[in-house]
């Protein structure tokens, strides 16, 4: 139970990372087109958006014969490295160089949906998951990992 609660809080801190923070008011402002529940349903298609991207890369760890005990070693390496993307100016540069086309792909399907009903803040969230996975990754990765 207190693993679960753990994983939980982790789960909650990621909407804290810096380059997610300053978007929330913006993306709660874009899900109320689906009434009281569209923001219920923006975070369903994040949790689906997450879900699947986990999933993902679970199975693929899997099939390349990853161990919990690696796993634990990567993701650990992997939050320092991108600890050190956010910390150091030029990092961050090549980082947003490397995740422009993921961002402009995804900005182009989010323009394409229609915000009515909850359909739209779900397809919104499903879109926005994984536009933000490059960003709260790291710390996914680490409530994964518990």
């Amino acid at each position: 139970m207190t693993a679960l609660a753990l994983a939980f809080l982790a789960g909650t801190l990621t909407t804290l990372n810096p380059c997610v923070l300053p978007m929330l008011p913006l993306v709660l402002a874009g899900t109320m087109s689906g009434g009281r529940l569209g923001p219920v349903a923006f975070a369903a298609g994040m949790v689906l958006s997450f879900t699947a991207l986990g999933l993902f890369i679970a199975t693929i760890g899997i099939g390349l014969g990853i161990t919990p005990n690696v796993l634990r070693q990567l993701a650990a390496l992997m939050f320092v490295l991108f600890g050190l993307v956010l910390l150091v100016k030029p990092l961050q540069e090549r980082m947003a160089l490397a995740t422009a086309g993921i961002a402009t792909g995804a900005n182009a399907l989010a323009g394409r949906v229609e915000a009515k009903g909850l359909a739209g803040p779900f397809l919104f969230g499903t879109l926005a998951g994984a536009l933000w996975s490059p960003c709260s990754g790291p710390s996914l990765g680490a409530a994964i990992a518990l």
